[in-house]
């Protein structure tokens, strides 16, 4: 069986790899995707497979060319039918696993040419040289660097002039020079006389060239005697550049010292403004004697330092405080100054903590202070409850510079004033104001905590009373109490009693008989009224005799109104009675004194049955025994409906 196994094997084998090879390659998608070109400008793309050097091109005049492509290493080349210069103009890419896509962009051509660098060179040694000995030669070089897209083909004229005049003249023209490249250029110069001199370098751009930028250099250098004058800079942060204005020749470093080779002379100099410093001896002047010298400058941060000083807390009389009391009137206050060297916003936060770390008060001040100037800040505080407090004082500003200042302090409860109010009914809100500070209660006390002192007081009027104190004032010492008496204005009683024909009271009625329900309506109140007496009888829902009464009362005043009825069925009679008070709307009071609401039950003549009394609180109606009936009915259906149910 193994041999025919091995047999069918060897047959197969060639048709696998046959198989194998006709399986075609993946492929990926290459995108160019041009950016800058005009609209319609033609482009191509020249992609080469560096393994087997097979190319590709294609051009467009859209902003995209696509290529298909298998795995492997490509290089790639990119040009127009313009003057663009495009970037990357060529490149290496590696199709592999996935598509890919490349950003050409496409500029002007420029050449942008800068003098990066002057040099002076011993022409015998290589030295660089500061400055220049007669007799000797020399290497004037500067250093030009191509920042533009394109190769800059220019001519260079070189000048060494003094006092005018002009010493050596050079023509020279160099090769072109590549985009982002440097190329030196320069003369040979032997000085013969000492001196002041200055090298002109003028860059011309060549025809060919269609948009070059080019600088004139001035370089000034020094033949002779000259001596190292010495600027040195301390304050700066390493590697920032300053400036030194020297008889008009400006010279520049970034590092501590700055150094310039003069010859014997008085000079002037000036260092130019760095933002957010300020400089001693900024400008002035120095000799060149046979010997050199070094000026110090010092840069000196440009910083707003905040100071907080004497702080102290006055009371309301403008002492300084000691003690501290609940509600007591306070006065912060503390001068901020500028210690700095600049002109700028302070910014203070004041903020008021309690025991709990809680904020109470705070107070944000933005001051505005030259330098050494002074404010004053002041805070009002109230303390409203007692306990430890502590006060924080913060100024800062954009230098970064901070002070702090912390005063901790206690509040005491204070000297108790109580206002106790007689009279009033239980529940009923009322108010007091103690210096402009109003407290309400529901209760008969209301309790202020205060400093000693002088002291005003409101007590809030509360309808339909009159009160026997309405304002004062007062200085304490110590605890104080306060009673004010409040009397009602109208106070309307009513009681009702039902009497028979010999006028005597009486609890049994009986059917056919005639009554008279007698009202006696007093005012307890203090104050003349006028009131609607409101009363009526009812049976079964139904009213049988009703009257409305109009009478005015003065303060302690009783009247007696009366109704008549006479019952022609036996059962339960409704007698309801309400007062309302006409000349004082606010004031509408219901009988409470006797239940004003009596049902009363009416018996036959011959019956000995004692009468019932219920109360009642809403007017009957004709239509409730229908609803009751209804109800009734309602409920016996549900439940016979359940037991048939329930039999099933």
């Amino acid at each position: 069986m193994k041999y025919i196994l091995l047999l069918l094997l060897v047959i197969l084998t060639p048709f696998i790899y046959i198989s194998q090879a006709n399986t075609p390659l993946p492929t990926y998608t290459v995108t160019f995707v041009e950016h800058g070109l005009p609209t319609n400008s033609e482009w191509s793309v020249t992609v080469t497979n560096t393994s087997n050097d097979k190319t590709f091109t294609q051009n467009s005049s859209s902003n995209e060319i696509v290529f298909t492509l298998t795995k492997g290493f490509y290089s790639f080349k990119v040009s127009s039918n313009t003057s663009y210069v495009p970037s990357p103009s060529s490149g290496y890419l590696e199709v592999y696993n996935s598509s890919i896509t490349e950003n050409i962009t496409f500029s002007k051509p420029v050449a942008e040419l800068n003098v990066t660098q002057f040099k002076m060179e011993n022409s015998n040694t290589g030295a660089t040289v500061s400055y220049l000995t007669k007799g000797t030669p020399y290497y004037l070089l500067f250093y030009i660097k191509n920042y533009g897209n394109i190769y800059a083909p220019v001519f260079a004229s070189i000048q060494i002039i003094s006092s005018s005049n002009v010493i050596v003249s050079q023509l020279t023209s160099f090769s072109n020079i590549s985009p982002g490249l440097t190329q030196q250029i320069g003369i040979q110069w032997i000085p013969n006389t000492n001196g002041i001199y200055y090298v002109n370098l003028t860059l011309y751009k060549n025809l060919e060239t269609k948009e070059v930028y080019i600088p004139s250099v001035i370089e000034k250098i020094f033949v002779g005697n000259v001596y190292p004058v010495v600027f040195k800079e301390n304050g700066l942060p390493i590697g920032t550049q300053w400036k030194v204005n020297i008889n008009g020749s400006v010279y520049t470093s970034n590092e501590q010292n700055l150094t310039v080779y003069l010859p014997d002379g008085t000079y002037t100099y000036e260092v130019t403004n760095i933002t957010g410093y300020q400089i001693s001896e900024y400008e002035g002047t120095f000799t060149v004697n046979n010997a050199g010298l070094t000026i110090n400058l010092v840069f000196k941060p440009l910083v707003i330092i905040p100071e907080i000083s004497e702080f102290k807390i006055v009371n309301s009389s403008g002492v300084p405080a000691i003690t501290f009391f609940v509600n007591g009137q306070y006065n912060i206050s503390f001068v901020l100054t500028n210690n700095g060297n600049e002109t700028g916003y302070i910014y203070t936060i004041v903020e008021i903590l309690n025991s709990s770390h809680q904020i109470v008060t705070t107070k944000y001040e933005d001051v505005l202070l030259a330098p050494g100037q002074s404010r004053t800040i002041e805070l009002p505080f109230v303390p409203r409850v007692s306990g430890n407090y502590s006060i924080m004082v913060t100024s800062y500003n954009s230098t970064a510079y901070i002070s702090k200042y912390v005063y901790n302090f206690s509040v005491l409860k204070g000297l108790e004033i109580i206002f106790k109010e007689i009279g009033l009914p239980e529940g009923q809100i009322w108010n007091v104001t103690l210096n402009g500070v109003t407290k309400y209660s529901n209760t008969d006390e209301i309790i202020f905590y205060e400093p000693p002192g002088s002291y005003s007081y409101v007590i809030g009027p509360v309808n339909g009373f009159t009160q026997s104190i309405s304002s004062g004032s007062m200085f304490i010492i110590s605890n104080k109490t306060i009673t004010i008496q409040f009397t009602e204005i109208l106070k309307p009683v009513i009681t009702l009693n039902i009497l028979n024909s010999s006028l005597q009271p009486t609890e049994v009625l009986y059917q056919g008989k005639p009554y008279m329900v007698s009202i006696n309506v007093s005012n307890e109140g203090n104050l003349e009224a006028s009131f609607i007496v409101e009363v009526y009888v009812s049976y079964n829902n139904a009213i049988v005799v009703e009257k409305n009464f109009t009478l005015t009362l003065m303060p302690k005043e009783t009247k007696t109104l009366s109704i008549n009825f006479t019952p022609t069925e036996s059962g339960k009679y409704l007698i309801n009675s309400t007062i309302y008070s006409t000349t004082h709307q606010l004031y509408v009071t219901k009988a409470v004194s006797l239940p004003s609401q009596v049902l009363h039950t009416v018996t036959p003549t011959t019956s000995t049955v004692p009468p019932t009394t219920t109360v009642s609180t809403t007017k009957p109606s004709s239509s409730s025994t229908l609803y009751i009936i209804i109800a009734i009915v309602i409920v016996i259906i549900i439940i016979a409906a359940i037991f048939l149910i329930r039999r099933k």
